[in-house]
Order: structure tokens, then C-alpha cells, then sequence
């Protein structure tokens, strides 16, 4: 079951792409639940794609490893 993303999550997301200089549109970004109650805790998982897939548990603070990644030059140079 795919879910939107919080915008809050999404404000967070652009401004670390912002800050290592890659242009949104460069990433695709969106999480899958396969839990379809609206009650239970996230348990997914958040994909960003660009050349490469990476995946982070949803529930977590996956934006920091995503900001680490960028980091490390996971998703590739510029």
C-alpha cells in the first residue's frame, strides 16, 4: 500500500537535497506500508531512487541516513 509522505518529512527531504546540491528532481521518493489498518506504527519502507535503489525502514530516522548516504556518495557524484 503506497502513502504519502508527511510534508513536514518532505520539507526535511528537499532541504538535505538542497544542502549536498542535487536537485529534487534527480530522486524519486515514497514509502510503502504493507500494513493496510491506519492504526498501526509504520513498519515499510522508504525508497529513494536515483541511479541506484536505497530503501529505509519506514519508523525510523531514515532521514539521517539518507543525509548520510549523500555523505558517503552512495547515490553517486553530482
Amino acid at each position: 500500500m503506497l502513502v504519502s509522505i508527511d510534508e513536514t518529512i518532505m520539507a526535511d527531504f528537499k532541504a538535505i537535497c538542497k544542502k549536498f546540491g542535487y536537485p529534487l528532481d534527480e530522486f524519486e521518493l515514497f514509502e510503502e506500508d504493507p500494513i493496510t489498518s491506519e492504526i498501526a506504527p509504520l513498519s515499510g519502507t522508504v525508497a529513494v531512487r536515483r541511479k541506484i535503489n536505497q530503501e529505509y525502514s519506514a519508523g525510523t530516522p531514515w532521514l539521517a541516513d539518507f543525509e548520510d548516504d549523500l555523505k558517503k556518495g552512495v547515490f553517486g557524484p553530482l
